[in-house]
């Protein structure tokens, strides 16, 4: 098996219990790509104690979110900064 089918099937992959299957990461009901409740607001963090403090309240429950939503907007700004140049 190559290693991208081996990703692929771990993420994707169907749900298959005659076989031990459990199905793929983004199948399950339990592990979703969320949101945060509302943007971190990094000007007010005085330093990790503070961001930890912002992201417990906001993260969402049972679920994942990516670091341009993480990062809003600064993600995007960097991402597109390092293009341009």
């Amino acid at each position: 098996m190559l290693h991208r089918e081996f990703v692929h099937d771990r993420l994707y992959g169907l749900l298959d219990p005659n076989k031990g299957l459990k199905g793929g990461y983004f199948l399950r009901k339990e592990h979703q790509v969320g949101k945060l409740r509302e943007p971190i607001k990094f000007e007010e963090c005085r330093g990790y104690y503070d961001y930890r403090q912002q992201m417990e309240q906001n993260y969402p429950e049972n679920a994942w979110v990516t670091p341009c939503e993480l990062f809003k907007p600064y993600y995007s700004y960097a991402v597109s900064n390092f293009m341009l140049s």
